[in-house]
């Protein structure tokens, strides 16, 4: 009789343990959905942005979950190391924000891989009341009509033609087995490239090229496109 009332009280305990984890749970769920709504949600969308800066598309592309903000844009770099490349070209880069009332401050971590040179993006922008601009003290964002849909790529590309430097890799992947180069002629760093993208400064290529400053004299021919095998005199030949 003891062991069993002993057992009864345990079960007891442990149902009432369990009834106050719940209710604390919902109670949570109820506080965070609080928090959660406690932002403007009209930042998803295409903005432009004022005073322009050369090394900028000019354009941000902003997407919104609750209150957790991304901003995407397109920057132009020069001799830059991305995703075990050298370019210079333009990259898309991702910056993440935390919405809170009328403002987006930037999230303590950001991505990382093939951050852009320029260290850009306000420290807290601020919704205007019709949503319609956002303001800090070094710019002010436009929202423009929906954008178009992105143009479609092909599923690989061919010989010699220019990638893209997406946020998540660059884009598409280079048909029968050619390899993705630096491309140091300007032929790949349109900002508005063939298939509607900004282009990254590299291209598909037969095999692996000299880049710049490589020693040519046995490889003549295989300098990185935009570069040739020159006689530097006694520094020998390299690719310029």
């Amino acid at each position: 009789m003891l062991a069993f009332r002993l057992r009864q009280c345990s079960l007891i305990r442990f149902a009432f343990i369990a009834v106050v984890v719940a209710i604390m749970e919902c109670r949570g769920e109820r506080f965070d959905s609080a928090l959660s709504m406690d932002c403007r949600k009209g930042w998803a969308g295409t903005w432009t942005f004022s005073p322009a800066r050369f090394m900028f598309t000019g354009n941000l592309t902003v997407t919104q979950t609750e209150c957790s903000v991304s901003v995407y844009w397109w920057e132009h770099v020069t001799d830059w190391h991305c995703r075990g490349q050298w370019l210079t070209g333009w990259i898309e880069i991702q910056r993440n924000f935390k919405a809170s009332g009328q403002e987006i401050i930037p999230s303590p971590s950001q991505p990382a891989d093939c951050s852009g040179g320029e260290g850009w993006r306000p420290s807290k922008m601020v919704l205007s009341p019709d949503g319609k601009q956002a303001n800090c003290s070094s710019e002010v964002w436009s929202k423009e009509p929906p954008a178009p849909p992105e143009p479609p790529l092909p599923s690989c590309l061919p010989l010699g033609e220019c990638a893209i430097a997406f946020y998540e890799g660059f884009g598409p992947p280079c048909c029968n087995g050619s390899v993705l180069q630096q491309d140091y002629s300007s032929k790949c760093q349109h900002s508005l490239g063939k298939y509607g993208y900004p282009e990254a400064g590299l291209s598909c290529q037969k095999k692996a090229c000299l880049a710049m400053g490589a020693d040519c004299v046995d490889d003549l021919e295989d300098c990185c496109p935009g570069l040739s095998c020159q006689d530097m005199g006694i520094s020998g030949c390299m690719c310029a």
